[in-house]
């Protein structure tokens, strides 16, 4: 699990990140970063507006939390990270999940 330490929770700096962020774009999932000036990376995830109920937006940010912290080498990245996933993110498998977010952090880096 990530430490509430690498939460981005402040709304001012939420807004920063994404007005001034780049995007970068996968099938199911967004990723809007911004770097930050500290020694590791902090998170926000969000579900998209396809999910309707509470639940499923529940989901979405459970899912995006278990691939963060299964994969810590995204930690290390000095950037605010923005997750924005909808709700057909959830019915892929595990290896796809991972496969898409390992793409988005792939092409973050060049």
């Amino acid at each position: 699990m990530t430490r509430k330490s690498e939460t981005l929770k402040a709304k001012e700096e939420i807004k920063r990140l994404f007005k001034s962020g780049k995007r970068v774009k996968a099938k199911h999932v967004s990723l809007v970063y911004a770097p930050n000036g500290r020694l590791s990376s902090r998170f926000l995830f969000c579900a998209d507006r396809s999910a309707r109920k509470a639940n499923q937006r529940n989901r979405i940010k459970r899912v995006l939390r278990a691939l963060i912290a299964s994969n810590p080498e995204y930690s290390t990245a000095n950037m605010d990270i923005a997750l924005i996933a909808s709700i057909q993110f959830t019915e892929l498998s595990f290896e796809m999940r991972l496969k898409t977010l390992k793409n988005l952090f792939l092409k973050l880096e060049s």
